[in-house]
């Protein structure tokens, strides 16, 4: 089953106290714990920003593997989260919309997605950069520990060869 994640960007970034308060760090700081949380997950996802009462800002596709969408002038992200998931809604596809809306949780839950809060979606961005840094720990851990010929070279030696190896 795929699994689609639809952020409702301002949203998120409100609820978040970690977050700039520069809306324009704020978003970049979301792109990026979206980009590192869609790879944790798997989950093709989708960040929606307000963007109809601001000037020169129009849908990019960064070099990340996450869409970015700011919406069209006279449209807001809600309604974008709502026509997006009528148009994707598939028996082979979970689409799950993080917001605190309520209005827009109804909605689209009426629809047949799946809601996520804001504080359950910031807590499910904290634990996976959680596991990410302790699998991270520990794989930098274990590269050095699976050594098990070069643990068994007396400190000696193994400093001569250190010192060859970096030609002192």
């Amino acid at each position: 089953m795929e699994e689609w994640l639809v952020v409702d960007g301002y949203n998120i970034i409100r609820a978040n106290p970690n977050y700039s308060e520069n809306f324009e760090l704020a978003r970049d700081e979301l792109i990026h714990d979206l980009m590192e949380y869609q790879a944790f997950s798997g989950m093709k996802t989708f960040v929606v920003f307000d963007a109809y009462r601001i000037k020169g800002l129009r849908n990019k596709d960064p070099e990340k593997r996450i869409k970015v969408v700011f919406t069209d002038k006279e449209e807001t992200a809600d309604a974008w989260i709502e026509h997006f998931v009528r148009k994707y809604k598939d028996e082979k596809r979970h689409i799950y919309v993080a917001t605190s809306d309520f209005l827009e949780q109804r909605m689209i839950f009426g629809q047949g997605a799946y809601r996520i809060s804001a504080r359950e979606f910031i807590e499910r961005l904290s634990k996976s950069k959680e596991i990410i840094t302790k699998q991270l720990k520990y794989k930098h851990t274990s590269k050095t520990a699976k050594n098990p010929l070069w643990e068994s070279i007396p400190e000696t030696l193994r400093q001569k060869l250190e010192n060859l190896r970096r030609k002192k």
